[in-house]
């Protein structure tokens, strides 16, 4: 799935890299161009810095809140009696010593809903909401469940080479995950399809 827009990318002359140890430099004002650790410039038409969205919580460190590399919070997104926490640093338990964030712009809305009718003393179990989009190099692509680290996904309608998608995946024999590339689905189908097995003609 990742391959699809970085092969899109590249067909429309876009260069992507990732130095290491210590990243690029941004130069120019506005932005025109980035330096490299080993003293090269690379100067481009548009800038896309994509920084991570690595949790800050060393200042939490002394604070006695559960810490996992992010804030630990429960199902009201309680991370202490009168304290909660939401959007990118909170994080669940999903198994025993296991804890996930979900940074997506949908559920930092509906976490902070949630920590706000628990700051309220209402206690509304938060409920995950694994659906996110983008578009990108003439790609639009939508995607709900969690996508599995391994295993190919199903194809149920379209032609990969026409860059025409819909495509599910199942662990176990379950569905866990559908996504369409530039196939028209109404979004409640799509999330239907990352839970129920779809009917094949």
């Amino acid at each position: 799935m990742a391959g699809r827009p970085r092969n899109g990318g590249r067909r429309r002359g876009r260069r992507r890299f990732r130095p290491r140890p210590h990243g690029v430099t941004l130069t120019g004002t506005p932005v025109s161009g980035v330096t490299t650790p080993d003293g090269r410039t690379l100067t481009a038409d548009l800038v896309v810095s994509a920084v991570g969205d690595i949790p800050n919580t060393e200042w939490l460190h002394t604070s006695g809140l559960r810490l996992a590399g992010k804030v630990v919070v429960d199902e009201w997104c309680q991370a202490a009696p009168g304290v909660v926490a939401a959007g990118d640093v909170a994080a669940r338990q999903v198994t025993l010593g296991i804890y996930r964030r979900t940074p997506h712009w949908t559920n930092a809305v509906l976490q902070g809903r949630i920590a706000t009718l628990s700051l309220l003393g209402i206690h509304t179990p938060y409920t995950l909401d694994h659906y996110f989009w983008t578009e990108q190099f003439g790609l639009n692509v939508k995607i709900a469940g969690e996508l599995p680290l391994q295993g190919t996904p199903i194809l149920l309608e379209g032609d990969p080479a026409a860059r025409l998608l819909l495509t599910q995946w199942h662990r176990a024999g379950t569905p866990v995950a559908a996504a369409t590339i530039n196939f028209k689905l109404p979004i409640v189908r799509l999330k239907r399809l990352a839970t129920v097995a779809a009917e094949r003609s």
